[in-house]
C-alpha cells in the first residue's frame, strides 16, 4: 500500500503531495492507514508499465485481511485513504515470558 502511494506521488511530482501512513492499536485491534492526496482512479486499475504485472495489490491485500478475519475499507474523496482492521489473536504477557 505504501509503495503504491509513493509510486503515484512520483508520477504527479508536479504537486505538492502527501502520504500520512497511521498504525494504531485501539481496543486489541490493530488499524493501519495510508493516506494518500492525490485522488485515485475509480476503478483502481494500474497505470504503471507492464500493467498485466500490476494491478493486484490491494486485492491481495484484501485476501490476506479477510483470511485474518480482518477488513479492508477504501475511501475516496478528496484523498485516497486505506485502512486495514485487524484483530489481535492474543495479548502477550511479558511479565510471564
Amino acid at each position: 500500500m505504501l509503495d503504491n502511494s509513493i509510486d503515484e506521488l512520483k508520477r504527479n511530482h508536479n504537486n505538492r503531495q502527501n502520504i500520512t501512513l497511521k498504525i494504531k492499536d485501539v481496543n486489541n485491534n490493530i488499524i493501519i492507514s495510508v493516506v494518500n492526496d492525490i485522488k485515485q482512479h475509480k476503478n483502481l486499475v494500474t497505470e504503471k508499465m507492464n500493467p498485466g504485472e500490476h494491478g493486484i495489490g490491494l486485492t491481495i491485500v484484501d485476501t490476506i485481511v479477510k483470511k485474518y478475519n480482518g477488513e479492508i475499507v477504501i475511501e475516496q474523496d478528496l484523498q485516497f485513504k486505506v485502512s486495514l482492521f485487524l484483530r489481535k489473536p492474543y495479548e502477550i504477557d511479558n511479565e510471564k515470558t
